[in-house]
């Protein structure tokens, strides 16, 4: 029995090694040492299985002791040897303006089950040379260049035009407005009230159903309809940019949505399926192709807007 319990400890601890040396975290700079209010690029990359989920670090406007110029777009792509490897990479353009080593900290990375760090990095950041060779000079005195109403025209013929063109739009506009007729009273028709959100994702996955993709072979192009209406869903309904956005990207904005835990698992499910039918060629079962759309309507029934109801 204690053989047993031995050989079970071992492979879960395996397979946890494996889990975790498919997880890769780095962050390197260009260069250790620069001249104070020079700037430099820290590149941050995760490559990590394509089912798990990471919320990617967020930085405000420094990073320790150094000032954050730029940020670039978080990139999403995936290993061309392996698509079910997804890697992620941002890279942040720093400076510091004042000497010294500056450490940049360890930067974390959370992922469903854990927390990975980087290793801390060091920035020397050294005053710009001064050659005390040369001599010291005073400073020159302004020199006075002669008025010329030509040059003056010709240096500020932009303003003088527009101030004429602006005079002559405000006098043909009094004068419009003293001498226009007055028009008859226009009716205007109010607008039809927009369609709601849930009803254009509904409607559309009723006509996902009609179809029989899935029946025909065409896995694939269901999958990925029924993502695409549910992301469409979420843009219209709680403006969240999600058509261009990756599933764990999605996951990280509806946390902050009043949706219950159930609806967020349901959304889970749908868009990692379709992630790994497009990207790992999978082909799920049968009940998991019609659950993927049951899915779908209960996610959106359970999410819709509650207009309030008008009086009269």
């Amino acid at each position: 029995m204690r053989k047993l319990y031995f050989i079970l400890f071992t492979f879960t601890l395996l397979s946890v090694n494996n889990l975790f040396s498919q997880r890769t975290i780095s962050a390197t700079l260009d260069s250790n040492k620069i001249l104070i209010g020079q700037q430099l690029v820290l590149h941050l990359m995760a490559s990590f299985p394509a089912q798990d989920t990471l919320y990617w670090p967020s930085f405000s406007d420094s990073i320790g002791n150094l000032e954050i110029v730029n940020k670039s777009r978080i990139d999403t792509s995936y290993d061309n040897n392996n698509i079910t490897t997804k890697i992620i990479r941002q890279n942040i353009l720093i400076t510091a303006f004042d000497t010294g080593y500056f450490p940049v900290p360890p930067i974390q990375f959370h992922f469903n089950d854990t927390i990975v760090e980087t290793d801390p990095l060091l920035i020397q950041v050294v005053s710009v040379p001064v050659d005390t060779s040369k001599g010291i000079y005073d400073i020159k005195e302004p020199y006075q260049v002669p008025f010329s109403l030509l040059s003056w025209i010709k240096r500020y013929k932009y303003w003088i035009g527009g101030s004429f063109a602006i005079v002559a739009i405000l006098t043909a506009v009094i004068l419009w407005l003293i001498y226009r007729k007055p028009k008859a009273q226009i009716i205007v028709k109010s607008k039809k009230p927009k369609i709601p959100a849930h009803k254009i994702a509904l409607k559309k996955l009723k006509d996902i159903d009609h179809q029989k993709l899935w029946q025909h072979n065409k896995v694939k192009l269901y999958h990925s309809s029924v993502s695409e209406i549910i992301r469409e869903y979420l843009e219209l309904r709680f403006n969240i940019i999600a058509l261009e956005s990756t599933t764990p990207e999605i996951m990280s904005a509806v946390q902050s949505l009043s949706i219950g835990e159930e609806q967020k698992e349901k959304l889970k499910q749908i868009l990692t399926l379709s992630d790994f039918v497009k990207f790992a060629k999978a082909n799920p079962l049968p009940n998991e192709n019609e659950q993927c759309l049951k899915d779908a309507v209960a996610f959106v029934k359970s999410t819709i807007l509650k207009e309030p109801k008008q009086n009269g």
